[in-house]
């Protein structure tokens, strides 16, 4: 079973770890200090191979830390483009259904899991409004080889547009 991080929850990111943010965004609850990076978890300290996140803070870049059997990591990350068809915008609002959005998330990750070849992800999604030149979504791939970490996040992407019922509002 995947994380889903609540906003307002009290504990941080992971508890003994530092939340850049103060943002009371939950990982999971147990204690991995050593597994700590400017208030991320390792991946490789998760007890599942995934988590996904919906976030109003911004997204912030962490060290790649492998598994043993782990030998390519892939990054996604997506910003939000200074026009949309053409026009010129400030950013963009993200709106969301959250007990849909989480329910989908949930689902699009155990059904990758079922489906790809043997992999970690962690997927955040900025929620609210996002500037223009910022990252909207992040998305990390941790596997044995490189071709199937490409791919396996390229599959994540396509699905989270397609399924996960997050709505932007170009503004």
């Amino acid at each position: 079973m995947g994380t889903m991080s609540h906003p307002g929850e009290k504990t941080g990111f992971v508890p003994g770890c530092r939340d850049p943010h103060g943002s009371g965004v939950r990982a999971l609850e147990l204690d991995v200090s050593p597994g700590c990076r400017n208030g991320h978890v390792s991946m490789s300290a998760l007890p599942s191979p995934f988590e996904y996140q919906l976030i109003a803070d911004p997204i912030l870049p962490a060290p790649a830390v492998f598994a043993a059997e782990e030998g390519a990591e892939v990054q996604f990350l997506g910003t939000v483009r200074g026009q949309e068809e053409g026009r010129p915008i400030s950013g963009i609002d993200y709106s969301v259904y959250r007990p849909m959005a989480e329910k989908e998330l949930e689902r699009l990750c155990q059904r990758g899991q079922a489906e790809q070849p043997p992999h970690r992800v962690f997927i955040q999604h900025r929620l609210g409004f996002v500037a223009d030149r910022e990252p909207s979504i992040l998305i990390r791939v941790w596997t044995k080889h490189s071709a199937e970490a490409f791919d396996i996040c390229r599959w994540y992407l396509k699905e989270i547009k397609t399924t996960v019922p997050i709505w932007k509002k170009p503004v």
